[in-house]
């Protein structure tokens, strides 16, 4: 796990990275499971967010029909209701 997210005040702040995102590139939203204090959770992040960056993976093997990308996020500020509710609360 290389994202995590940790509280600031009632918002979220996450950083690190995912490899292999596929239409990574193209996406309006992302679902980023991240390592917070209390375990794995799941955020809503919008691509247009400040601190977040896709860069496209070329030259692959296999894979070819779609865009497949590594998702960067640098201290991406994501408000409290971002992240996904679940079983666990």
């Amino acid at each position: 796990m290389r994202t995590h997210a940790r509280r600031d005040g009632s918002d979220w702040v996450l950083s690190g990275t995912k490899m292999w995102i596929t239409n990574g590139g193209i996406a309006d939203l992302a679902i980023v499971w991240a390592q917070t204090d209390d375990g794995v959770r799941g955020f809503l992040v919008p691509t247009d967010a400040p601190g977040f960056a896709t860069h496209d993976i070329h030259r692959k093997l296999s894979l070819r029909a779609s865009v497949t990308s590594e998702l960067v996020m640098d201290d991406v500020r994501l408000p409290g209701t971002s992240r996904c509710q679940g079983s666990s609360g």
